[in-house]
């Protein structure tokens, strides 16, 4: 390239680009690309980022899926991919300050009394995230306010946050509940009830039913009449709610006892059973895992070997690696345990394989039927099943 090509094109930067009169914007025509533009999803906009730099420039938003802001993080200020295409962002102070117009499609975690929360919503043009988890923060009402008003938040989790408002009057427990409509996992941690906390609570209109309704640590008392109104209001299918008041245990026992008993009017005093742990590969899924081996595979072998590779003894069969020992001396839930965790080992490479593509039947009846049924989990804690 000589001196003067050269010179022509060393003035193009990312602010003055060299447009484009090939590709997408010959490809269509312009109404077409001011509709596309307008209405691109935040996953549409990072495939037209890349296809074309100029495109940038048309919507400088810096797309994060998921921003980290934490007092300590083994990896801060790193911007970077993982496997299912998502763009994670770890705060540190120094990056932080260079960037702007950020939009956050899915998630947020925020966990600092050190870092003003100001300072990050001054850098968030945009704000769709589905998960927000504050914690350990001091916040105004038009932060919270900020956070959810495109109305996406479907886990609302606040643990020690206070929430202000203009009149600088802490927010208690059902105006917190109102910033989170859509939401149908709500946990909050180190709150406080007013008098009119259970009216307003039995009276709030939810755009969307909730799984799960968790309140630890609260300062106050609530009305087990009205809040039995606001469960059978807003509670989905196989859900769970929770209230345990601050260094109170009698009272928390006595509030659940009178709930209960006004729940089985409609036969749900199950909603008080968490039945759902946070990891989805729980006991209840082990349970289920086994049993599904003993129908697909039945024993076939005379023999099992121990699985304990770290040098230790089984803590089944007492055995030491590469110990063998006759069927007779096992019952059949050990032998089927020994040979449903080698069959789990074995495969490990296989699932990472096969994460995008088709889930197999069994995780297709664990997650449609029985995970979200009560009785049939119920049924796999019979022992007749396993």
């Amino acid at each position: 390239m000589d001196s003067k090509t050269l010179a022509k094109y060393s003035i193009f930067t990312f602010q003055n680009p060299h447009s484009q009169n090939d590709g997408l914007f010959k490809s269509f025509p312009k109404p077409i690309l001011r509709y596309i533009f307008k209405n691109a999803t935040s996953e549409q906009w990072k495939k037209l980022h890349q296809t074309c730099k100029f495109l940038f420039c048309l919507n400088p938003h810096l797309i994060v899926d998921a921003l980290d802001i934490s007092d300590w993080c083994c990896c801060r200020g790193r911007f970077h991919g993982t496997f299912d295409n998502e763009y994670v962002l770890q705060y540190e102070k120094k990056q932080f300050e260079k960037l702007s117009n950020i939009w956050l499609p899915k998630k947020l975690h925020f966990n600092s009394a050190k870092i003003p929360m100001s300072t990050i919503l001054t850098k968030i043009i945009r704000c769709e995230i589905k998960d927000l988890q504050l914690s350990k923060c001091t916040m105004s009402e038009m932060d919270l306010q900020f956070l959810t008003k495109w109305k996406k938040v479907e886990s609302f989790h606040l643990s020690k946050v206070t929430v202000f408002n203009s009149e600088n009057v802490q927010l208690p427990l059902d105006q917190l509940v109102e910033y989170a409509p859509y939401a149908k996992d709500i946990r909050i941690e180190t709150c406080f009830t007013t008098a009119e906390t259970s009216k307003k609570l039995s009276e709030l209109k939810r755009i969307r039913k909730f799984k799960k309704f968790v309140i630890e640590e609260l300062d106050g008392t609530l009305d087990h009449e009205l809040i039995y109104e606001f469960i059978k209001k807003n509670a989905g299918i196989n859900s769970y709610f929770s209230v345990e008041f601050f260094d109170d245990d009698e009272n928390t026992e006595v509030f659940k006892e009178l709930l209960k008993h006004e729940l089985l009017k409609l036969n749900w005093g199950s909603i008080l059973e968490d039945h759902f742990p946070i990891f989805e590969h729980d006991e209840m899924y082990d349970k289920f895992g086994i049993f599904w081996y003993q129908i697909q595979k039945p024993k076939k072998k005379n023999k099992v070997g121990c699985e304990c590779w770290n040098g230790k003894k089984c803590s089944s069969t007492n055995l030491y690696k590469g110990n063998f020992v006759n069927i007779s001396f096992f019952n059949d839930n050990a032998l089927i345990q020994l040979s449903y965790e080698k069959e789990i080992e074995s495969s490990e490479m296989e699932e990472e394989k096969e994460m995008n593509k088709k889930p197999s039947k069994k995780k297709q009846i664990w997650l449609f039927l029985v995970k979200k049924s009560r009785s049939i989990r119920n049924l796999l804690n019979n022992p007749f099943l396993i």
